[in-house]
């Protein structure tokens, strides 16, 4: 089941040129609610459950796979925070995976073209422990 902020998706009710309306449950409240999603807002929320899996699977050991996951959300010819993300969590996931060469090309995607990004000092911390374990 998919989430979208505090509602659990149940089922898509209908699609349209501007978005899609689901059945949804409010978690906080059991109340069973229509949710409507623009366009733009499916996608970015589509992006964000991508990052998020990826990231579970990461915690769960799970790198190759987070890997595919964070690939996705990669290859989408999109702004904001999630290309970021996502290069972040395939680099961690290189990283655990010994591919030292390619944590670093992440690590350094996650910084290029966002100065604000608020994991820069974990990035920064790696990308340095990297550069260490390389002499």
């Amino acid at each position: 089941m998919e989430r979208v902020g505090p509602y659990a998706v149940l089922e898509q009710l209908g699609r349209g040129g501007m978005g899609a309306v689901f059945r949804a449950q409010d978690t906080r409240t059991g109340e069973e609610v229509a949710l409507k999603l623009l366009a733009v807002e499916e996608e970015r929320v589509r992006l964000s459950l991508r990052v998020d899996r990826g990231n579970a699977l990461l915690m769960l050991g799970r790198a190759r796979e987070a890997i595919a996951d964070y690939d996705v959300v990669l290859a989408q010819p999109t702004g904001g925070a999630w290309p970021h993300q996502a290069a972040y969590g395939r680099g961690v996931a290189r990283e655990a995976l010994g591919d030292l060469d390619g944590a670093r090309a992440d690590y350094r995607r996650a910084l290029d073209g966002w100065p604000d990004n608020p994991q820069r000092p974990q990035i920064e911390a790696r990308l340095a422990r990297l550069a260490v374990g390389a002499r």
